[in-house]
């Protein structure tokens, strides 16, 4: 229920300035949505990685592998509590930049694990690019860089 009402906000809010719009890889009727999202690292290293769309997430999480191969090196380490009370060390990370669609955000914050599935893209990430609307096929997503 609150994603819904969540989701109702975001379009009712509308949008100003410029918008990019990202395809959908996935999508299902329980409103799980996976994006392509394009990070860079050091040295001109970059990747394409597919990732939850989760505006329940604080934090955006990556595979730890993948950020190791961009040239990153840790910045600190944390402990999180899961919503089914364990707990999980992940590690944080600084991207050179973060593409969504047409979008990219500079010196972005994201965190690492090294026993992650699938990579979230939480509202750390999403939270500049509010408002946003979400279709059957596209998320549109307000851009202010």
């Amino acid at each position: 229920m609150k994603w819904w009402w969540f989701l109702g906000v975001l379009v009712l809010a509308g949008c100003t300035g410029k918008q990019t719009a990202v395809p959908l890889l996935f999508s299902t009727p329980a409103q799980v949505f996976l994006v392509e999202v394009s990070i860079a690292g050091q040295a001109g290293k970059d990747a394409t990685v597919p990732l939850i769309f989760d505006t329940g997430a604080a934090v955006t999480i990556l595979d730890e592998t993948t950020l190791q191969a961009l040239g990153l090196s840790p910045l600190s380490t944390e402990t999180i509590l899961l919503p089914n009370n364990v707990t999980h060390q992940i590690t944080r990370y600084r991207l050179t930049n973060l593409r969504l669609g047409d979008c990219v955000l500079r010196d972005v914050d994201v965190y690492g694990s090294p026993a992650l599935v699938q990579g979230v893209l939480g509202l750390d990430v999403l939270g500049p690019l509010l408002p946003m609307t979400v279709t059957s096929a596209v998320v549109v997503f307000g851009c202010s860089q």
